[in-house]
């Protein structure tokens, strides 16, 4: 089923398990190219991306640090969720306080073509965010299916 714009794909293919990254470039890299691969996004959306995490930065102090980077709806061409659980830490900006660099460890990359559903969705992760025991299972899960139900589980996907 193709998504409409309301409901965000999430599939094997963009979930990274142990994802080895120097810094955050090479990591929205990695899960940004693996977007613009699948045909969900056009070929501007890595550097669009990376320049957005530049002026807004989205790390998120929360019990295991996490990053939400995103763009703009231009870029997309069907909605989806790449997901990453990083091997070592990864120095991203903290959102609101951009002289603060986090230690994350888990990055929700989303590509969203309906620009109404950002805040939605960005809701629905941040209230996750919130909750240590499902960060702890995203960052413990060893397999890409089962962190794929895992998500769309926690998400309400199909709900």
């Amino acid at each position: 089923m193709m998504p409409d714009g309301r409901e965000v794909m999430i599939e094997e293919d963009l979930v990274f398990i142990d994802l080895e990254a120097r810094n955050r470039e090479e990591v929205i890299g990695k899960m940004a190219g693996s977007l613009v691969k699948k045909g969900y996004v056009t070929d501007g959306f890595v550097e669009a991306v990376l320049e957005r995490e530049c002026k807004f930065p989205t790390g998120l102090p929360s019990a295991i640090p996490v990053a939400i980077p995103h763009e703009d709806a231009k870029y997309c061409k069907r909605s989806a969720l790449a997901v990453a659980t990083l091997k070592e830490p990864v120095a991203f900006r903290e959102m609101g306080n951009p002289e603060n660099e986090l230690p994350v460890r888990l990055v929700f990359l989303f590509a969203l073509n309906d620009p109404d559903m950002q805040v939605t969705w960005l809701q629905k992760l941040s209230t996750l965010l919130g909750c240590t025991h499902f960060l702890e299972r995203v960052l413990s899960t060893t397999e890409r299916r089962a962190l794929v139900m895992e998500l769309e589980k926690a998400l309400g996907k199909g709900e």
